[in-house]
């Protein structure tokens, strides 16, 4: 299909209310300011590549330099004591605290890029048009609109700031500041607004740029833009947040998209296509995407003019327990296309992935793992998701790969993740600078309640970080057993970076499973149990594996640890390590009055303890094991219907499954 762009004489910025009236919010720009002392590598090539990828329209990088340094000056200092900035360097995303200290994780942008892209397509209630600045007068003109939303928001800073890149090969440098308060009489109002700055004749004038802020009375920016130039044909996309569901209906619609012509300067139509892109996609499942009127399952062509927006929402027909990840996207000629992420989960599967870095390709490594394991999974983008109040206790099993220290996952979580082990959920935590996050004060996610867990619920203790190029193996007669692990930070898929190595805690039952090879005190994962349920932990990352092994256990170490917790897999005689001991089994799963469960080990006898979801034992019985195996029936009697564990103990071992009775 061939798209035009048609551009018509330029509008005076007094048509913008004509232009603007019927919009209830606006497209948000991001800002990410950093305040930086010196300068650091890795700080400033994540910065360097969060910039080539965003826009000015859509997030915008400032770099802000206390009076000590040759860069800062007073300006610059009174919004670091503003801040109460005391640890260099830290980055604030729309004025929350997001990273503290320079860790190589920052080298790639992705924590910018994470956090750009979880609140790219927000809603503002405001909108800046028009930004100029004329440097031979030195004034800063502008219009501000209000969103036509029943909120008008009086007492409101609009926060101008001097720009200037390549200072020292240093780029988004804060030069200098100035202010003024504005408000708003009436909803749907525009302001016109002009301010002379003064300008420093060091200054390179054509390296310059102004970026205006938009702040509430806490200092939150509410909406921001730059006078560097956007092209008339881009479309932004705005929806509500949360662009997720947890749901089992058949049928489900997602929140609508707004597709918006920001050009209000210019009265240009633009052509587009629009379709919804699977990332991931169970078999059977399926997409469409509807407006007002009618609904697409394949691509649909517009054209909107500018000031006018479409509004479309797309929809999700699961088949089964799973998740699925899509993009509403959105083409025009010229132009990079415009995604917006979707993800949608059923409450319940087999297992619950969390990417905390985000899912960026659905890396293979999951993909691959979780196929093989032969169970139901649902991925939790965190790049899109979030857990306010989300109900873990309908997923048996919770892969987290916590690989980016600066993680988008909040540490409210913690308590409910304690509590879902305890009740007998099993967890899988893998991650470079796990321990670091958990336990480090620079970390913004540490708290009393991460640094309990890592020390108490999961057993670690952070001893040191390993350097690049080195092997781990597996320890016999645990789950790492016939495995050997190689990383370096080349090629990319294979990369790991700061990998941590444990001590153990003397007052801690963890079982060390992987060691640093050529170091035999260098611990890289650890098992435990905590009453009902049981934690892996491995200081490496799914996507990080290059795993060598010389036999079938190749690529199989997601099956490994859901054989380690209890799980049924599609391949449990090739996965259980050599040696091992335990191995339970219930069926049928649910059942009625009696389950039937059966008990490998090479010990002499088992301990057999079942418990109700209270954690109260309601059964107790030693089990003789001959020749390897034992089968026991236990029946209910007048035990009520509901959830069970039964928990297996034998040697040094122990096993648990969660079981359904009904009556």
């Amino acid at each position: 299909m061939k798209r035009t762009i048609l551009l018509i004489a330029s509008l005076t910025i007094l048509s913008l209310p004509l232009l603007a009236q019927n919009w209830p919010y606006f497209p948000k720009t991001n800002v990410w300011e950093v305040f930086v002392d010196e300068e650091n590598t890795a700080l400033n090539n994540g910065i360097a590549a969060t910039d080539a990828d965003y826009p000015d329209d859509e997030a915008i990088i400032l770099r802000y330099y206390p009076n000590s340094n040759p860069l800062g000056n007073s300006d610059t200092q009174a919004i670091i004591n503003n801040y109460n900035v005391n640890t260099f360097p830290s980055a604030y995303f729309n004025r929350d605290l997001k990273i503290k200290s320079a860790k190589a994780h920052l080298n790639d942008g992705n924590p910018f890029k994470a956090q750009i892209s979880k609140h790219l397509y927000d809603p503002a209630a405001m909108f800046i048009s028009n930004l100029a600045f004329n440097t031979q007068s030195h004034t800063i003109t502008c219009s501000v609109i209000d969103a036509l939303d029943e909120n008008v928001m009086p007492n409101l800073t609009l926060q101008y700031l001097v720009v200037e890149d390549n200072v020292s090969g240093v780029n988004n440098v804060v030069r200098k500041t100035a202010s003024d308060q504005i408000n708003f009489t009436s909803d749907g109002a525009l302001l016109q607004l002009s301010k002379v700055i003064d300008l420093d004749q060091s200054w390179n004038v054509n390296n310059l740029k102004i970026v205006a802020l938009i702040r509430d009375n806490e200092d939150k920016i509410l909406q921001a833009a730059s006078t560097n130039p956007v092209p008339f044909n881009k479309l932004r996309l705005v929806s509500q947040p949360p662009r997720y569901a947890i749901s089992n209906s058949e049928f489900f619609e997602m929140p609508y998209i707004d597709v918006m012509n920001t050009a209000f300067g210019a009265n240009a139509i633009i052509s587009f296509s629009i379709n919804v892109l699977p990332t991931y996609l169970p078999n059977n499942w399926m997409l469409t995407y509807c407006d007002h009127s009618n609904c697409y399952s394949d691509e649909s062509d517009h054209t909107v003019e500018a000031g006018q927006y479409f509004s479309f929402h797309p929809s999700v027909m699961p088949n089964g327990e799973g998740s699925a990840l899509f993009y509403f996207n959105v083409t025009v000629d010229g132009m990079p296309d415009v995604k917006i992420p979707f993800n949608f989960l059923t409450p319940s599967a087999d297992i619950l992935m969390i990417d905390d870095d985000g899912v960026k390709s659905t890396e293979t490594a999951y993909l691959e793992g979780l196929n093989y394991t032969g169970m139901s999974y649902a991925i939790a983008d965190m790049n899109v998701l979030d857990f306010d109040n989300f109900n873990f206790s309908n997923y048996n099993n919770i892969i987290w790969n916590m690989h980016n220290p600066y993680t988008t996952v909040p540490n409210t979580i913690i308590p409910n993740l304690n509590s879902y082990i305890t009740e007998g959920g099993n967890l899988y935590l893998a991650g470079t600078s796990v321990g670091w996050a958990m336990t480090d004060d620079n970390s913004t996610f540490k708290s009393d309640a991460t640094n309990n867990f890592y020390a108490s619920t999961i057993g670690a203790a952070v001893a040191g970080t390993l350097e690049n190029n080195n092997s781990v193996n597996g320890i016999a007669y645990t789950a790492g057993d016939g495995f050997n692990l190689s990383f370096a930070q080349t090629p990319e898929e294979f990369k790991q970076i700061e990998p941590e190595y444990l001590a153990l805690l003397t007052s801690s039952s963890s079982t060390p499973i992987f060691i640093n090879n050529g170091n035999n005190n260098q611990f890289m994962g650890i098992s435990n149990s905590l009453v009902l349920g049981k934690i892996i932990y491995t200081t490496f990352s799914l996507e990080g594996m290059n795993w060598n092994s010389n036999n079938s256990l190749n690529e199989k170490w997601l099956t490994r640890v859901m054989y380690e917790f209890g799980n049924e897999t599609a391949t449990d005689e090739i996965v259980k390590p050599i040696n091992n001991s335990l191995r339970l089994s219930t069926y049928p799963n649910p059942f009625s009055q009696a389950a039937q469960i059966k008990i490998d080990s090479k010990e002499a006898n088992a301990n057999l303890e079942i418990f109700n979801v209270k954690g109260q034992r309601v059964h107790k019985k030693t089990v003789q094991i001959n020749n390897g195996t034992a089968d026991y029936t236990w029946n209910m009697n007048s035990l009520p219907s509901g959830v069970y564990f039964i928990k297996v103990s034998s040697g040094n071992q122990s096993q648990t499954k969660k079981v359904l009775s009904f009556k």
